[in-house]
């Protein structure tokens, strides 16, 4: 399993985005950083916020100040956004409780607890879409499993070359 506290704020956003990507077979933007307007990732069509991907990476902290700034800020954006599909992506490890009362906050605009995707979530994820792991260094040095996966690929691959010769 993955933690993800390797990741700066943009990693995250970027292998939220690659990995929803994959998930629904469609392309999101991501913008630059600065003020986002409660929007990390969008897919939009003929200008309409059809699904707006809100990521918030909080290392070393705890639903408690998620829910803060859910509630002080992240809420008003979104019921001005009024997006088709809102989905909150989080680093952190939810209890169903937890997502139940991100749901309630939110008052319709997340429509299922399977747009609340959290650290359980990401890493299903990730071993659906290993492909991904691939551009984020940050998280697999440390991941003897995956070093072991290339570095065999890598051999057979030598291997293979070193057999064409014969």
């Amino acid at each position: 399993m993955y933690d993800f506290k390797e990741l700066d704020n943009k990693e995250f956003e970027l292998i939220t985005r690659d990995l929803l990507q994959e998930e629904f077979g469609i392309n999101f933007q991501t913008f630059a950083a600065g003020k986002d307007q409660g929007i990390d990732c969008l897919f939009s069509v003929d200008n309409n916020y059809e699904i707006v991907v809100q990521c918030k990476h909080y290392r070393n902290s705890n639903f408690s100040v998620l829910f803060n700034k859910l509630k002080k800020e992240e809420l008003k954006k979104i019921k001005r956004i009024k997006p088709k599909r809102y989905i909150l992506v989080t680093s952190l490890d939810l209890t169903l409780n937890n997502k139940q009362k991100i749901l309630e906050l939110f008052e319709g605009l997340i429509k299922d607890l399977s747009d609340i995707i959290d650290f359980n979530s990401l890493n299903n994820l990730l071993n659906n879409f290993p492909q991904v792991k691939k551009n984020y260094l940050k998280l697999w040095i440390n991941d003897s499993d995956y070093l072991e996966h290339l570095l065999g690929r890598q051999t057979h691959n030598k291997s293979k070359i070193k057999l064409s010769y014969f």
